[in-house]
């Protein structure tokens, strides 16, 4: 099976520069990105080639490489865009039911779109690439960040010990969920599961 040079560069992370409103070319690379999110799911990060996804997407290479100067470049942007943006808390006024909240979208963010199958491939690329490593950093970072808010906002108003460990209790809400997902197969939405885990955590 071939496998892809990757190529990184040195001065500045990877990913496209391209801008344009042009709805035909936006189709066009929403196209390419599409088919290396499969591919990717589909062969890996060490087999994912430029003219695999020029098969599969229909855009000729010379067309990929106008947007994207190497497969590395691709791939960075394909993985970017599963990171988004960090999820609102509801202030319900009660820190569980907010934790909850959160710990739901996530899982249903686990369990719908391609984000679980690009991660395996994400977390390989990020062992053989630093710009990908920073961010898998950031996307690890965006996930955490709501509910480490919460909590922190909760021992500050006293209603978590003042030594609470915040970073232990998001440990233990997100890693069994990823646990789940990614290792053992059994359900991210096994009911009372999550409330489970966000009074072990809170305890």
């Amino acid at each position: 099976m071939p496998k892809s040079k990757v190529v990184s560069p040195t001065r500045k992370r990877p990913g496209s520069a391209f801008s344009t409103t042009n709805p035909q070319i936006l189709r066009t690379r929403k196209a390419i990105l599409s088919s290396t999110r499969k591919m990717l799911i589909k062969k890996g990060f060490r087999a994912l080639t430029v003219d695999a996804v020029s098969a599969h997407s229909g855009a000729s290479r010379s067309t990929i490489y106008r947007h994207w100067p190497s497969l590395n470049h691709l791939m960075f942007d394909a993985f970017a865009e599963i990171t988004g943006a960090p999820f609102e808390s509801p202030e319900t006024g009660d820190f569980r039911e907010d934790l909850y909240s959160i710990a739901q979208q996530f899982i249903d963010t686990v369990n719908t779109g391609s984000w679980l199958g690009l991660l395996p491939p994400f977390i390989e690329a990020a062992q053989h690439d630093e710009h990908f490593a920073e961010l898998l950093a950031e996307l690890v970072k965006r996930g955490r960040t709501t509910t480490r808010e919460i909590l922190l906002k909760a021992r500050r108003e006293g209603q978590l010990e003042s030594k609470a460990k915040i970073d232990w209790m998001v440990d233990a809400i997100n890693g069994p969920i990823m646990y789940r997902a990614l290792l053992s197969g059994e359900p991210t939405d096994e009911k009372g599961y999550l409330k489970y885990l966000i009074k072990i955590a809170t305890s």
